[in-house]
């Protein structure tokens, strides 16, 4: 996976998650219409990414006041 908005990750200063949550519903989909395994790694993959951009969105939402 190429695209890092496919992997999860989002900008975390112009990005809102809400709109990740629906890119994971659609990967998940897509992925699930392969095979089991492949759905199993896409969606692990796409959460660990998410909470690491959710966590970076955080902090730079907190520095801005």
């Amino acid at each position: 996976m190429e695209c890092s908005m496919f992997r999860g990750e989002y900008d975390a200063k112009n990005g809102e998650e809400s709109f990740m949550y629906g890119i994971a519903t659609v990967m998940e989909y897509l992925a699930a219409k392969v095979d089991e395994n492949f759905y199993q790694e896409v969606s692990d993959i796409f959460f660990k990414n998410m909470l690491r951009s959710l966590d970076k969105a955080r902090k730079f939402r907190s520095k801005r006041g």
